[in-house]
């Protein structure tokens, strides 16, 4: 019997067709419900790195007789490693008179105590870290940690041949490699949690993303990319993410 334009077997034809395409959308939604989730992309935290020419932010103390670096540190309020590794002082006693000692965040100039006698008052040590890192190249050091012109440095300056190999300070992983605004061809290494050193104004880069290497192993080659004035290494040291004086963490003589 007719039902309007379509017969009794029209419609169970109608309905045999939907049931089908229901069953393939089921399977459909089955099969992509049980496909395999996609890998999961590896994100690394990069350290943030100096922005090349920032301006140095403290003020200059003029050694007077009697001062110790470690009571203009506490006139000031400062960190006394901070201010020695800035300053590249490794022995405090050997600071002297009309010296000029640059005090990061400070403004205008403090008054330093100068006891009468310093019997009895024990001050803190500079600490060293080497041990761990190794030199990256060898050469000549042009430029150091610290204030260079008013701007802050945040590494050391290694003049060398182009093209001279640049090796691993330690053991670690390539979280960037890659060229940044001043750094020219510049190449980061994590060797911990806390622990990380920097490589810029390289020639060429001999490593891959996320590689592991071990110290000593070639890593580039010195060039003169970026904001650079001749071949050289670029070298820093970075704690948790701040920049820290590398000459406090190589040993005293290259190698």
């Amino acid at each position: 019997m007719p039902l309007g334009n379509f017969s009794m077997k029209g419609w169970m034809r109608l309905s045999a067709v939907a049931a089908v395409c229901l069953l393939l959308v089921g399977c459909e939604t089955k099969r992509q419900v049980t496909r395999p989730p996609a890998p999961k992309t590896k994100t690394i935290q990069v350290p943030a790195l100096d922005t090349p020419q920032e301006k140095a932010q403290g003020t200059y103390h003029i050694v007077k007789k009697g001062e110790t670096l470690w009571r203009i540190c506490r006139a000031y309020g400062a960190d006394l490693q901070q201010v020695a590794e800035i300053n590249n002082i490794r022995d405090p006693s050997q600071i002297r008179e009309g010296q000029k000692i640059f005090i990061p965040g400070a403004s205008g100039t403090a008054r330093v105590e100068i006891p009468k006698s310093s019997q009895g008052e024990a001050e803190p040590k500079i600490q060293f870290f080497a041990g761990k890192l190794i030199w990256p190249v060898r050469g000549q050091i042009t430029s150091s940690f610290g204030v260079r012109n008013g701007m802050k440095h945040s590494g050391v300056d290694i003049k060398a041949p182009m093209g001279t190999p640049v090796v691993a300070a330690a053991d670690g992983e390539v979280i960037y490699k890659g060229q940044l605004r001043g750094y020219g061809n510049i190449l980061i290494l994590r060797h911990s949690e806390e622990l990380a050193t920097v490589y810029a104004h390289l020639s060429e880069i001999h490593v891959s993303d996320y590689q592991h290497v071990r110290q000593g192993e070639t890593i580039g080659t010195v060039g003169n990319s970026g904001q650079s004035e001749g071949a050289h290494l670029h070298f820093e040291v970075r704690v948790r993410n701040v920049a820290r004086n590398p000459i406090f963490y190589l040993p005293e003589e290259m190698r």
